[in-house]
């Protein structure tokens, strides 16, 4: 036998399948006690599109409620408590360390959020293996200080800064667990139970083969999507940014930076004036001729904080090069101002 040489612990399952912040999570709001005041205040918050899935409120229902209670932890997926958990930092910050309410309990829930934070910044190069380990630790500290009862993944923690300063990324098994839905959608409909097995093989082959086929399969630079021909009114604007309007196009999807970005979405971008960044909420995408533009209204930066910014909304329209796009965000708005929340890599 040759024994396995090296091994990597996935961070998804550690934290987030049944796990530490699964249970810290739950513990820290089950002592705050305010179920539904979190449950409307989450709902204020818009999520960019790519991620339209995940409905945080039912995460909060009243009616679900019971069942957290009933197994000691919150029951959501993966990519639900990780989403969930960046709003319920937002409001712990805002809300719960100024008011000193609950403090060991919420820095506890604050400093596993900085985990995850890390373990996600890891895949840009931003994060050392020390970041990691010192994390962790104190990840451990407080949870040891409240004397909650710790589950044997508590010790995968300790492994993640290895994995980084091993193999220079410290890789989730999320893409691997949506993979799943793909032979799963495809079996439901199989009738042929004689050769069950290979008619799944061959329908999940064939599709993965045609997905590779598109020419953009691949691709990571900024571009846009799903392209078609614009209709009459995007003309009108086509008509203040070219001269000459040829094979004019629109779509609502288009890579950007870190991932994709939407019709509808706030986004961080480059800034012309100096700022850490500048911010705009997306109208459209337009390209003219290969030249490959954004529409959208900016944001004015009222206040910039380390892990936030409030902005004020203008009716000030630019054409925005999709290369200037940093990343999609979640936000809020209330009265003519608009809140983002800003992931860690940019801060």
């Amino acid at each position: 036998m040759r024994p396995a040489d090296q091994n990597c612990w996935d961070w998804m399952h550690c934290l987030l399948s049944n796990g530490v912040v699964n249970i810290a999570a739950f513990k820290w709001l089950e002592v705050l006690g305010e179920w539904e005041l979190l449950h409307g205040y989450v709902q204020k918050f818009v999520l960019p599109k790519a991620f339209n899935t995940i409905q945080l409120k039912t995460i909060l229902d009243s009616k679900r409620l019971p069942k957290h209670r009933a197994h000691g932890k919150i029951n959501a997926t993966a990519s639900e408590l990780l989403t969930l958990c960046s709003v319920l930092a937002h409001f712990a910050r805002t809300v719960c360390v100024p008011a000193n309410v609950h403090i060991q309990e919420t820095n506890l829930f604050l400093a596993l959020v900085l985990f995850l934070d890390l373990l996600q910044a890891s895949w840009h190069g931003k994060v050392r293996p020390a970041d990691l380990k010192h994390a962790a630790e104190d990840c451990l500290v407080q949870w040891n200080q409240l004397s909650w009862k710790m589950i044997k993944k508590h010790h995968w923690m300790l492994h993640f800064h290895e994995m980084l300063e091993k193999h220079g990324c410290v890789p989730p098994c999320f893409c691997m667990e949506r993979k799943n839905k793909v032979p799963a959608r495809i079996a439901s409909g199989i009738q042929n139970t004689r050769a069950f097995e290979v008619s799944v093989y061959l329908e999940v082959v064939t599709l993965e083969l045609e997905r590779v086929k598109s020419p953009d399969a691949f691709a990571l630079d900024a571009a846009m999507e799903g392209v078609k021909p614009a209709g009459k009114p995007l003309k009108k604007v086509a008509a203040h940014l070219w001269h000459n309007v040829d094979n004019f196009q629109t779509c609502k999807t288009a890579r950007i930076l870190y991932g994709t970005c939407s019709k509808g979405d706030v986004v961080y971008m480059e800034s012309a004036v100096g700022n850490k960044f500048d911010a705009c909420e997306i109208m459209t995408f337009v390209s003219n001729t290969g030249t490959e533009v954004a529409i959208g209204h900016m944001l004015a930066l009222k206040h910039l904080h380390k892990t936030f910014a409030v902005w004020i909304e203008t009716d000030q329209l630019e054409a925005i090069d999709l290369k200037q796009l940093k990343a999609a965000v979640s936000f809020s708005k209330n009265e003519g101002e608009v809140t983002t929340l800003t992931p860690w890599h940019l801060r």
